[in-house]
């Protein structure tokens, strides 16, 4: 698999570059994923000096050094200040850093955001910032400064996402009221109290589990589905079908933010919505707060059997002490599964969590599809596992659990399959280090960040149990011809000289001739033994990606069979 070929600096004038923009070389480092400005000549928001984010590509530029970079401003920094903020976004921003480059960073997204997408902002664009800032607050909330500017961009971000939408869902139901409303939902409610339409049931209900003054005691916490069924049926029997309507004023919900750029001028930048505050209203919590405390009540009898009888739980006992028409629990009691990830994701920097299937498996009471059930209870918590039994068939002792960075675990995209598979190509003719090999992969791939981090998942989960060569070469029999000609070149540029009669095997399964193995081997050069040949050498081939990607449902058909 090829990178895509680094683009030129910019040299006389400013860009923005998107996020999944091509790798740009600057000063001999290949800046990934995008997301900053560059080039000169962009003044500051209050045309005082240069953009402080602006990185010139004409700049003088030196090896890192031992010394902290000092402030805010691309310009003002050091020849090996600047060396150490290109390495730090070379690395895709994920490396330790000072947080004064983390800050710098940010510092391009307040631009883009509050000045920039206010002429021209589309959702995705506000989404991708979004899950960058959300990302970056897991990565480095241990310094107080970077997570505090990332936590508050990241609402104003997902504030404007919201409002520009032109189809909302409200959030998933809280298991735990956080101290603030989510943006999406003050925005989603808001929008339908300012077009004089009643609040559905299921937004109604994402607004009561949010709120901090929800009042829920054991029936709602011991049975969460019960309780939202029963919840859902006396608010429909109280509101009918049209919804909840809300007569209640409020301030305008607006957003105040204080930029750490010097651009601003030392300014607070106020983001205003023309929607009213739902933060702010008393009687439509105060409505949704009687009809729980009424569906708790109806509901004690129930929940204090199961309270004593855990194991009753499902049985024709429990039906039995269940108000008429609620729905029947058809998931497990997740208790267990919740005191589980909230232990071992205490930390902000506990990301990617290696767990043994069987552990898991005990978190679940038995039933039909454990691996599905727990990929589906998980998401509910913000988190994704890997390999997930929605999207794909395997046998592996153990399981990577990880937060996600977006609202929810989409399917994964047409780059993520043929990606996998070629990690465990890799690891098969003993690649040692993955990253380097992840990044050009998703580069290449252009993987969404869930995908990217899928693909680290999987990784770790390659480096501890091998895959069989059998199995890749199965992962790999659904490519056409070309395609599998692309993934022959790549197995080539990772494996060693020791390798060459692992090579001749997998060739053989693939279906190549052997033959074709030394003549590739002579066009493609001398074998790449590091990560950084592999990268210099993949740069220089033709671009496999596309030729990967020309039968993807191959790919994934083939993948999943051999997971």
């Amino acid at each position: 698999m090829s990178a895509l070929p680094a683009s030129p600096a910019p040299a006389s004038q400013p860009w923005w570059l998107p996020a999944g923009s091509p790798p740009v070389a600057v000063s001999g480092y290949q800046l990934r994923g995008g997301l900053f400005y560059l080039g000169v000549g962009l003044r500051s928001v209050t045309g005082h000096g240069p953009e402080p984010a602006l990185i010139d590509p004409t700049a003088e530029v030196r090896a890192p050094g031992a010394g902290k970079a000092t402030g805010l401003s691309y310009a003002k920094l050091s020849p090996a200040g600047r060396g150490a903020y290109l390495q730090w976004l070379a690395s895709g921003r994920q490396q330790p850093t000072a947080p004064g480059n983390v800050l710098l960073f940010i510092s391009g997204l307040e631009r883009r955001l509050l000045v920039d997408l206010r002429r021209e902002g589309s959702e995705a664009e506000y989404a991708a910032i979004a899950a960058e800032l959300a990302r970056l607050r897991h990565v480095y909330a241990h310094h107080p400064a970077v997570d505090r500017h990332a936590s508050g961009l990241l609402t104003i971000a997902q504030t404007l996402s919201a409002v520009r939408s032109d189809s909302l869902d409200p959030p998933a139901p809280a298991d735990v009221a956080p101290p603030e409303l989510p943006p999406a939902l003050r925005v989603g409610v808001a929008r339908f109290i300012a077009a004089g339409v009643g609040v559905p049931v299921d937004w109604a209900y994402s607004w009561h589990s949010h709120h901090p003054g929800r009042g829920w005691r054991a029936p709602a916490t011991r049975c969460p589905d019960e309780f939202a069924s029963l919840f859902g049926l006396r608010f429909k029997e109280t509101f009918g079908a049209d919804g909840m309507p809300i007569n209640e004023s409020a301030a305008e919900l607006a957003v105040s933010y204080a930029p750490v750029s010097p651009g601003f001028g030392g300014q607070r930048v106020v983001v205003r919505t023309g929607l009213p505050d739902i933060a702010q209203m008393v009687t439509g919590p105060a409505a949704l707060r009687m009809l729980a405390d009424r569906a708790q009540a109806e509901l004690e009898p129930y929940s204090r059997f199961l309270g004593t009888k855990p194991q009753a739980r499902g049985t024709a006992e429990a039906f039995a002490l269940l108000p008429a028409g609620v729905t029947r629990p058809s998931t497990p009691d997740l208790r267990r599964l919740t005191e589980w990830a909230s232990a071992a994701f205490a930390e902000p920097a506990s990301d990617f969590v290696l767990v043994a299937r069987a552990q898991l498996a005990t978190l679940l009471p038995t039933g039909a599809a454990p691996d599905l059930a727990l990929a589906l209870a998980l998401d509910r918590r913000g988190l994704a596992i890997e390999p997930d039994a929605r999207f794909t068939v395997d046998d592996m002792d153990e399981r990577i659990v990880f937060r996600r960075t977006t609202p929810a675990s989409a399917r994964p995209g047409p780059g993520y399959l043929p990606a996998a598979a070629l990690l465990r190509l890799a690891v098969t003719v003993g690649v040692t280090d993955l990253s380097g090999l992840q990044w050009q992969l998703g580069d290449s791939l252009a993987l969404a960040d869930i995908d990217r981090r899928r693909l680290h998942a999987r990784g770790l989960l390659l480096m501890r149990q091998p895959p069989r060569v059998a199995g890749v070469v199965a992962a790999l029999a659904g490519l056409d011809p070309r395609a599998r000609g692309a993934a022959a070149d790549l197995l080539i540029m990772l494996a060693g000289p020791a390798e060459t009669a692992l090579l001749a095997r997998i060739f053989h399964l693939l279906g190549l001739d052997e033959s074709d193995l030394h003549r590739r081997v002579r066009a493609l050069g001398e074998y790449a033994t590091d990560v950084a040949t592999v990268r210099r050498r993949a740069a220089e081939s033709t671009d496999l990606a596309a030729r990967l990607l020309a039968t993807p449902d191959g790919a994934a058909e083939s993948e999943r069979a051999a997971s």
